[in-house]
C-alpha cells in the first residue's frame, strides 16, 4: 500500500503535485473548521455525526493540555488529537513553504486557521514537530549558502531562528523531565524497551514478528511502557513488525528522500520523522499515506523527461514546445528549485 503511495507521489507531474498540495491545504482548513465546531462551539452535530463517528461509538472528551481546562482537545475526523494535530501541522508547512499558495491574502487567514486547529488539538507534539521542521528548513538554507550567510540578511535570520528553536527544544525536554511529564516518560519507556527486543529469537529480531505482534510481546515481557500497552513510536513499531531489516529500509528511504529534496521537502520529511517519536504514525493511514507521498515527491523516481523538440522548428514553435515541456515537469521538490 505504501509503496503505491511512494511511487504514485514520485510519478506525478508538477501541475498534478501543485493541485494535490492545494487540495490538501483545503482539507486541512476544513479539519480546522471542524475542530472549532467540536471544541470551541461544542456543536452536537459535529461531535455526534462527524468527529465523534470516528471514535469508539461515542465522542471522547479530553482536557486540552495546551489551552487549559476551558476547552477540550479537538480530534477532527481522525479520531485522536495527536494524529489530527499531525495532519494539520503538515497542511501548515505545505501552506508556508511549498509555493502552492502565493497570495498573502490567502496564506495569512489560512495559516491562522490551521494554527488555531493545532492549538485546539492540545498536542504539544505538533509544536515540537513544527519546530523541527522549521529548524531543518533553516539549516537547509544555511547549508546550501555554503558559508555566504553574512551576504544575505534572510540567512542570518535563519541562523538565529535555528538557534532559538534549538534552545526552545532543550527547554521543552528539560522541563518535561523535571516535572515528571507522564506523556514524555511513557515515550521514553517505549524507547527503553527496545533493548529487551534483542532477546527475541534471532530471525524474529532481524525480520520482525509480524503485524499486530505487539500485544503478545507485551504479555511475554519484551515490551514495557509503565503499564500503558501502546507503542507511541513509529520506529519501535517498525522494529516489532519488520525487525532490523524494516528499520534499516525505513532509514534509507528517509535519507534518500532528504538527500533529493528541496528546503521545503526536507522540512516536511523532518516533521514526519519528529512525529515518529510521539505516536505510531504507521497505524494512522491518512498520515502514513502523506509520509510516503512526501518521500515520493522528494526523490527522482518516475520523473517525466521533457519531450524532444523538432530538429528544425520554427522560432515560435520552439518557444511553445519548451513551455509545454516545462509545464509538464514534476514538482520534484528537489535541490534545483
Amino acid at each position: 500500500m505504501w509503496l503505491l503511495a511512494l511511487f504514485t507521489g514520485a510519478s506525478l507531474t508538477r501541475t498534478e503535485r501543485l493541485h494535490f498540495l492545494r487540495y490538501f491545504i483545503v482539507i486541512g482548513c476544513l479539519e480546522a473548521v471542524l475542530s472549532i465546531g467540536e471544541s470551541l462551539l461544542k456543536l452536537d452535530l459535529v461531535r455526534d455525526l462527524i468527529t465523534g463517528s470516528t471514535s469508539d461509538a461515542t465522542y471522547l472528551v479530553r482536557g486540552n493540555v495546551v489551552l487549559g481546562d476551558w476547552t477540550n482537545r479537538a480530534q477532527g475526523t481522525l479520531g485522536h488529537p495527536i494524529p489530527f494535530a499531525a495532519f494539520i501541522a503538515i497542511a501548515l508547512l505545505i501552506l508556508l513553504f511549498s509555493g502552492a499558495v502565493e497570495s498573502r491574502a490567502v496564506k495569512i487567514p489560512c495559516g491562522l486557521l490551521l494554527a488555531t486547529g493545532i492549538a485546539l488539538s492540545g498536542a504539544r507534539s505538533a509544536a515540537a514537530a513544527l519546530a523541527v521542521g522549521f529548524a531543518v528548513y533553516c539549516l537547509s538554507l544555511l547549508i546550501s549558502a555554503r558559508g555566504n550567510v553574512k551576504a544575505d540578511p534572510r540567512l542570518r535570520l535563519a541562523a538565529l531562528a535555528t538557534m532559538a528553536l534549538a534552545a526552545v527544544g532543550v527547554f521543552f525536554f528539560a522541563r518535561a523531565a523535571v516535572i515528571g511529564d507522564f506523556s514524555l516518560l511513557h515515550r521514553g519507556a517505549v524507547l527503553d524497551a527496545t533493548k529487551d527486543l534483542a532477546g527475541l529469537p534471532v530471525l524474529r529480531f532481524i525480520f520482525g514478528s509480524g503485524y499486530n505482534a505487539a500485544p503478545k510481546l507485551y504479555e511475554a515481557g519484551f515490551l514495557h511502557a509503565d503499564g500503558l500497552q501502546v507503542i507511541d513510536n513509529a520506529v519501535v513499531s517498525e522494529l516489532v513488525v519488520s525487525g532490523v531489516v524494516g528499520v534499516v529500509l525505513l532509514c534509507l528511504l528517509v535519507a534518500f528522500g532528504i538527500r533529493h529534496s528541496s528546503h521545503f521537502g526536507r522540512a516536511l520529511i523532518a516533521t514526519f520523522v519528529a512525529f515518529f517519536f510521539f505516536f505510531d504514525l504507521f497505524s494512522w493511514h491518512a498520515i502514513a499515506f502523506l509520509f510516503f507521498a512526501a518521500l515520493g515527491f522528494g526523490n527522482g523516481i518516475g520523473h517525466s523527461t521533457p519531450q524532444a523538440a523538432p530538429l528544425t522548428p520554427k522560432p515560435q514553435e520552439s518557444r511553445s514546445v519548451g513551455n509545454l515541456a516545462a509545464a509538464d515537469q514534476p514538482l520534484t521538490i528537489s535541490q534545483d528549485d
